[in-house]
C-alpha cells in the first residue's frame, strides 16, 4: 500500500519546519511566508495530493461583527477622538458592524495582562490600537492575531516602529505636505520671531524634526527656531490638566513669549492655553501674532464648532479618514494580509493671515 504523504514529508522536501508548512496552507497566516517558499510548498502539496486535516481546513473565522478600539485614558481619548469616533461608528454601522470601546490599563504592570484577557475573550473581529501600546509582551500577544490589528501612528516622521512590526496593518499621517505648505505660505519675517511650543513627547520631537527639515530646504536659519516645552502630569481628566499646566507655564514665562510673531504649537490644548494667556496680557491673535496648531476637519464638525479662533491649522480630512478606516477594516476581516494606509495633511492659513497675503499680492 502506498504511503500517505504527511506535512513532515512536505517540510523535509521543502527544507522548512512543519509549522511553516501549516502556515503556508492557512489563508490567515500564509502571507507570513516568503512568496517563493510558499509557492514551492504549494507545488509540493499539489504534486503529492497533500491537504491539511479536515478539522483544520473546516475551521472558520467566527465573526462577532464588532471592531474593538483599545483606549488607555478613556476621558482624554474620548475627548480628542469625539468626531472621528462618531464618523467611524456611522461608517461601520452601515456595514453591519459596531464599534466597541475597550478600556486598557496602559501601565507596564497591567497592560500585557489586559491585552491577553481581551484577545482570549475574542471580544471583536479586529482591534484598533495606538502605537504607544506596542512594547514588551504586548507585541507578542498581538502578533498571535496578526494583522487583524490596525495600529494608528501619532508619530509624525518616524516609521521605524512601523518597519519593526510589519505583521501589523498600519495607519500613518504624512505631515510632509502640510509642513512644506506652511513654510512656503507663511511670510519669512514670521519665522525670524518664532517659538515652537507644547507638551514634550515623541510627537513633539517628530514635528520639530520635520519643521527643521523644511527650514533647511528653504534656507531658513534653524538657529532662529526657539523651543519651549512643558511636562504634563497624570490626571483623571488629562485634556483639562494639560491646558491648565500649559497655561501656568506660559504665565510663568510670559516674558519669553511676548514680542514673538509666530507660535507653532504641538497640540490644540497648548495653543489655547498660550492664546488665552497672551490675550489676557493685551495681545490679539491675528494682529500681534499668528498661531499654527493641529486640528482635523470634517463636514460634521462644522455643525458643532461655535468657537472660531484665528489659528492656522495643520489638518487632515476626518470624513475621508473614517471612510478609509472602514474600508481597511472590512478588507482585513476577510483577508488578514497586512496593509498600510497613509493619510495626507494640508495647511489652512488663518483668516487674518489670508487677508494679509491677499493685500501683499495686490500690492
Amino acid at each position: 500500500m502506498k504511503k500517505q504523504i504527511t506535512s513532515q514529508d512536505i517540510a523535509r522536501m521543502a527544507n522548512v519546519s512543519q509549522s511553516t508548512v501549516s502556515r503556508a496552507l492557512n489563508p490567515n497566516t500564509s502571507w507570513r511566508i516568503y512568496s517563493a517558499k510558499r509557492a514551492e510548498i504549494l507545488d509540493l502539496c499539489q504534486k503529492y495530493h497533500y491537504k491539511l486535516p479536515t478539522a483544520k481546513t473546516d475551521k472558520k473565522f467566527r465573526k462577532t461583527f464588532k471592531v474593538g478600539l483599545l483606549l488607555g485614558s478613556m476621558e482624554r481619548d474620548l475627548l480628542s477622538l469625539s468626531f472621528r469616533l462618531r464618523l467611524l461608528c456611522d461608517q461601520l454601522q452601515s456595514c453591519g458592524y459596531t464599534l466597541t470601546l475597550i478600556r486598557v490599563d496602559f501601565s507596564k504592570q497591567k497592560l500585557a495582562q489586559d491585552v491577553k484577557k481581551i484577545l482570549k475573550s475574542a471580544i471583536a473581529d479586529i482591534y484598533l490600537v495606538d502605537a504607544s501600546l506596542l512594547h514588551g509582551q504586548t507585541v507578542e500577544l498581538l502578533n498571535e492575531i496578526g494583522s487583524r490589528v490596525i495600529c494608528d501612528y501619532a508619530v509624525v516622521d518616524d516609521v521605524s516602529v512601523q518597519k519593526q512590526h510589519q505583521w501589523l496593518s498600519t495607519v500613518i499621517y504624512d505631515y510632509n505636505p502640510a509642513f512644506e505648505q506652511a513654510v512656503q505660505t507663511i511670510p519669512r519675517e514670521y519665522f525670524d520671531s518664532m517659538i515652537f511650543w507644547g507638551w514634550k513627547n515623541k510627537s513633539f520631537e517628530g514635528k520639530l524634526r520635520l519643521l527643521k527639515k523644511y527650514f533647511n530646504k528653504y534656507n531658513i536659519p534653524v538657529s532662529k527656531l526657539k523651543t519651549i516645552t512643558f511636562e504634563r502630569q497624570q490626571s483623571l481628566y488629562p485634556g483639562t490638566s494639560s491646558y491648565r499646566i500649559a497655561r501656568e507655564e506660559v504665565h510663568r514665562k510670559i516674558d519669553m513669549f511676548k514680542n514673538h510673531k509666530l507660535f507653532w504649537c504641538s497640540g490644540r490644548n497648548s495653543a489655547d492655553a498660550l492664546n488665552d494667556e497672551l490675550q489676557a496680557s493685551g495681545l490679539v491673535c491675528g494682529r500681534d501674532y499668528q498661531i499654527v496648531t493641529f486640528n482635523g476637519r470634517s463636514d460634521l464638525k462644522k455643525n458643532y464648532e461655535f468657537v472660531n479662533d484665528d489659528y492656522c491649522f495643520i489638518s487632515h480630512n476626518i470624513d475621508i479618514q473614517a471612510n478609509k478606516f472602514t474600508e481597511l477594516i472590512m478588507t482585513l476581516i476577510d483577508d488578514p494580509t497586512p496593509r498600510h494606509e497613509t493619510f495626507p495633511t494640508f495647511f489652512i492659513p488663518s483668516k487674518s493671515l489670508t487677508e494679509q497675503l491677499k493685500k501683499t499680492t495686490q500690492e
